[in-house]
């Protein structure tokens, strides 16, 4: 999120639709490969086998409907942040772009 923001912010680049879609893919990417590394060396890197005790995902279901339900969870809020950037970024209804002048001489 930090590196988003930071997109966002110190260097004014807004995300896009396309990024968001290039975010999801890789993030789904990191977690089977995660995944499969977890089952290979008995491993729980990024709480995708289990859940720690006494956390958020405490809220969320069982194995493995929690990290369906962060997956969509972290979804929606990319793509609540895309749309807002996006939409921000969006000149009014009443404004007209500037029309560029002819050098007719």
């Amino acid at each position: 999120m930090w590196s988003a923001a930071y997109l966002v912010i110190g260097l004014r680049k807004p995300p896009r639709w396309r990024d968001y879609g290039a975010a999801l893919a890789a993030t789904l990417a990191w977690a089977v490969t995660a995944y499969a590394f977890n089952v290979v060396a008995d491993t729980n890197y990024g709480y995708l086998v289990r859940k720690p005790s006494g956390s958020v995902l405490d809220y969320f279901g069982p194995w493995p409907w929690y990290v369906l339900q962060e997956v969509l969870v972290v979804a929606a809020g990319w793509a609540l942040l895309t749309w807002a950037t996006q939409r921000a970024m969006r000149p009014s209804r009443g404004s007209r772009r500037p029309r560029a002048r002819s050098r007719l001489t």
